[in-house]
């Protein structure tokens, strides 16, 4: 019982620490990924229990970088944020659990609650954290992320409340990006108003995957070939459409 108590224990760290780490940078992660890492990990911390030379500092450094994975497996390219949030989540996860516990912190059998307690709240830190960072000044800003035959497309834009684009057929809100790479993909007419012409087509496309702040939105993408200097205009709904999304994890 005590073997399967540690490995759970680690197992449930480990997929919070890449959990809290991807809130922090914004960076989605594959979870099939981060489930067969985490479960390496726990393997691993089993072992190093009896054979110290594992916890030495070189194979802790290794160790970040196998929780590196998901991310990269996720954005198929390196990038350094969530290397800084993994290994801020990881103090942030052992000094809270140290906390909860009393100081006490390891597992001893029977002692469920060691495991429990502090995994029920910690669990709630990515939703949360995701939420402080939407209220502070950067609000309004989105990082949009198009992925379209097996290419990855990475724009700064904003959330603009004053945009309500969508394609009437589906329903779906549609982001206008400055691609002019992009705009042969585009073979959806959409029509849109502006404060001095109405009945504007601008054509637009169903990508394969669209991520806004590291969630995954539906979403239709109109690219521009107009003004390099524009941002991405992202309607109010996907922001709207992400914290849904967000209530509805928490509910799970």
């Amino acid at each position: 019982m005590y073997i399967e108590l540690f490995l759970l224990d680690n197992f449930v760290f480990d997929m919070l620490i890449i959990r809290i780490a991807s809130a922090m940078s914004r960076k989605p992660v594959s979870h099939i990924a981060a489930i067969v890492v985490c479960a390496a990990l726990s393997v691993y911390s089993a072992f190093a229990v009896n054979i110290p030379l594992l916890n030495a500092l070189p194979f802790k450094i290794l160790l970040l970088f196998a929780a590196y994975l998901p991310f990269y497996v996720k954005a198929k390219k390196l990038t350094f944020a969530p290397f800084i949030s993994l290994f801020s989540s990881t103090l942030i996860t052992g000094g809270f659990v140290l906390l909860v516990n009393n100081g006490l912190l390891r597992n001893a059998p029977g002692s469920v609650r060691l495991i429990i307690y502090p995994a029920l709240i910690l669990s709630t830190f990515p939703t949360i954290i995701r939420r402080l960072r939407a209220k502070n000044s950067e609000e309004v800003q989105a990082q949009v992320r198009i992925v379209k035959a097996k290419k990855i497309y990475e724009f700064s834009g904003i959330f603009d409340s004053g945009s309500s684009l969508c394609e009437p057929l589906s329903g779906l809100p549609v982001i206008i990006v400055y691609a002019p790479e992009l705009m042969r993909f585009a073979d959806i007419p959409v029509r849109y108003n502006t404060a001095g012409k109405t009945g504007i087509i601008t054509p637009a496309f169903r990508p394969d995957a669209v991520y806004l702040n590291g969630e995954l939105c539906d979403a239709l993408v109109a690219p521009t070939a107009d003004n390099p200097k524009i941002p991405a205009i992202v309607p109010w709904t996907c922001r709207e459409i992400i914290e849904n999304a967000l209530k509805t994890e928490v509910a799970k």
